[in-house]
């Protein structure tokens, strides 16, 4: 027991001394705050307050470290320091405590570099618009570049976060003072701008007068005045159109030339980049000219009569004339121009004359003379014999009527080969296919080569076609029917044929005809041309339907619109006599021989006769029948129609009120 106790005792000391020791213990610690940026310099704040310990005096030490020296020391629990260039150091903080020991505590601060900046334009001058090409050369220094902010001192800006080389385009003149700000990734900014960097003109074109400039002789010393502002930022190139170049800012300027020609002058102007050239020209009586042009051309001889010869006076080697004067011997007629057209519809010999001249200098070239000889052409001519064709093959014959010719060719227009021949004989062609237009072409050529042509518009072969309506297409008999045919045929039409589908058929040549139809039946009709050369088409046959019994108004039985009926059922005029009916039998070209009235016969041939059915007392239908000869058939035919007699009487209910 005694020895758990001495234990414990022992223990107890232990952790006493501990504790006290810890409670003796000193630490030093400081805060650094900075009142700005820590970008090229940086101003310490320096606060030791959060040491413990019995701290009797506090003492700090600065040193630069990327240099490797001390840099003073400073003294009391909060102190400042101005740290002035970019660098890394190190701040310890020495405390001094009661028991005259001492602890300290180092910490390391950097100053970060601004980053530099630079940039380039291409171009950095130009005519409006003009387009730049900025070109970023900034560097970070610390970090890396996190925001670039051009300005283009135009009134626009931009900003980018990745490394860019923006273009702008300016659109005005004048002198401007771009501008490029730069951060890097520990904020750290600077900027550059670069005064009346750019230079935007407005372009202009050169003006000039040219005096003196027109001359006969062979030299010419010409005379050109720069109308153009000459205080500025252009010069003046003067090409003056012989291959001599001058650059002068002179207003008036002479120029000799030695030799006859055309020159066109050329006023340049540029800027000392060359890339704001505009320029201006010489044309038309503006051009240097100097000399008497020459004249000259070939032509062709012999010609034709009535042929048309072009004539080009090209053959001026000094380039001076600008157009020219022909004279034509055949009829004096005068033409101008460097080339032209004309024909000689005059047999013999002729001279023609040509004057090259300038229009503006009004120089003239001597005069050159050729002489034409124009031989006289024969005649081509033909006449066509049945040129309209209805059906293929078809032939046509062409008699030649030519004079003075030896060799012909023919162009039938069928895409045959031409058929060249000596003999001027009549000649005749088949054509196989049908064609809307064929043209035929006779070519007649003479001795001296001379030819003439006749062309033939045109040969047609159409197949005829036609058309036809009959009207009513469904009735009771007797029914009559009225056609009317249309034909579309180049042939003449000679004659229409009439089927009417009952046995019966006319030609006729009219392209109408009524058919009355005696029969009940279904007939199919139709109608034909006949045209002069033969041939005959006909149309799509119609349907007409005929009934047997008409229902009292025409209808065929079983109703449906329709006409037709030869028997006409006369009403009587009041309810009383109601079953009273006058029936009268229309046809013309008939004999009446009796009377059928609903089963009974009445043997007499009257026309119109009265008729009283017996009263039933309701509904009721009667079939009436004609029996009659038709004196132009010769034939015994009857007639047939329904009579519905229907009783009318009053029925209501009156209203009680």
């Amino acid at each position: 027991m005694f020895t758990s106790f001495r234990y414990i005792i022992v223990v107890g000391i232990f952790f006493f001394t501990i504790f006290s020791m810890c409670k003796a213990q000193a630490i030093a610690e400081f805060s650094i705050t900075t009142p700005g940026d820590s970008c090229k310099s940086r101003t310490l704040r320096l606060d030791a307050s959060i040491s413990t310990g019995e701290i009797v005096n506090y003492s700090w030490g600065f040193k630069n470290i990327d240099l490797g020296i001390d840099m003073g020391s400073g003294w009391g629990k909060v102190t400042t320091r101005n740290l002035l260039n970019p660098g890394l150091y190190e701040v310890t903080l020495k405390l001094l405590l009661a028991n005259g020991s001492t602890v300290e505590k180092s910490k390391q601060v950097r100053v970060y570099e601004l980053p530099i900046v630079d940039f380039e334009a291409i171009p950095n001058e130009g005519c409006r618009p003009q387009s730049i090409q900025f070109i970023d050369k900034s560097s970070a220094e610390d970090g890396t570049i996190s925001k670039w902010e051009w300005n283009y001192s135009d009134g626009t800006s931009a900003v980018f976060n990745i490394a860019t080389n923006p273009s702008h385009d300016y659109n005005a003149s004048g002198k401007y003072t771009p501008s490029l700000i730069v951060t890097n990734s520990f904020g750290c900014t600077n900027s550059l701008a670069k005064p009346d960097y750019i230079n935007i003109y407005d372009k202009i074109t050169p003006t000039f007068i040219v005096s003196n400039n027109m001359s006969c002789s062979n030299s010419l010393t010409a005379t050109f005045e720069n109308t153009s502002p000459l205080d500025g930022p252009f010069l003046y190139v003067w090409d003056f159109g012989d291959g001599t170049k001058d650059t002068t800012s002179e207003r008036m300027v002479k120029y000799f030339y030695s030799k006859q020609g055309v020159y066109v002058v050329r006023l340049t102007a540029v800027n000392k980049t060359g890339n704001c050239s505009s320029y201006s020209q010489t044309s038309g009586n503006r051009d240097v000219i100097i000399g008497k042009p020459s004249a000259s051309f070939t032509i062709q001889s012999p010609i034709c009569q009535n042929q048309t010869l072009t004539l080009s006076g090209g053959g001026d080697t000094t380039g001076i004339s600008t157009t020219g004067r022909w004279i034509f011997g055949d009829n004096n007629t005068k033409n101008d121009g460097k080339s032209v057209s004309h024909k000689f519809s005059i047999i013999g010999t002729h001279t023609i004359k040509f004057v090259a001249f300038n229009s503006y200098s009004g120089c003239y070239s001597d005069t050159v003379y050729r002489i034409v000889e124009v031989l006289p052409v024969p005649t081509a001519n033909f006449d066509v014999n049945n040129p309209f064709g209805c059906s293929v093959p078809h032939m046509v014959s062409f008699k030649n009527t030519s004079v003075d010719a030896s060799l012909f060719k023919w162009n039938f227009g069928d895409g045959t080969p031409v058929q060249e021949t000596t003999s001027g004989n009549d000649t005749m062609r088949t054509y196989t296919i049908y064609s809307n237009g064929i043209s035929i072409r006779l070519v007649a050529t003479n001795l001296a080569g001379c030819s003439n042509e006749k062309v033939f518009n045109y040969i047609q072969i159409q197949k005829p076609s036609i058309k036809f309506t009959a009207d009513p297409k469904f009735g009771c008999k007797p029914l009559p029917v009225f056609f009317d045919a249309t034909a579309n045929s180049i042939d003449p039409v000679i004659g229409y044929v009439y089927d009417y589908g009952d046995g019966l058929i006319d030609t006729l040549k009219s392209a109408t005809r009524l058919h009355s139809y005696r029969y009940a039946g279904t007939y199919l009709a139709r109608v034909g041309i006949i045209t002069s050369q033969g041939c005959v088409v006909y149309a799509e046959t119609q349907t007409i339907t005929v009934d047997d019994i008409c229902n009292g108004n025409g209808n065929g039985n079983g109703g449906g619109g329709g006409s037709g009926g030869g028997i006409d059922g006369g009403w009587a005029k009041d309810c009383s006599s109601k079953y009273s009916f006058t029936f009268h039998d229309t046809l013309s070209g008939t004999e009446i021989l009796y009377w059928i009235f609903d089963g009974k016969t009445v043997l007499t041939n009257q026309n119109p006769i009265n008729y009283t059915f017996p009263n039933n007392l309701g509904y009721k239908k009667f079939l009436v029948t004609s029996v009659y000869i038709d004196t132009l058939l010769n034939d015994t035919l009857d007639n047939k129609m329904y009579i519905t007699v229907v009783d009318e009487k009053a029925h209501f209910i009156p209203s009680v009120f």
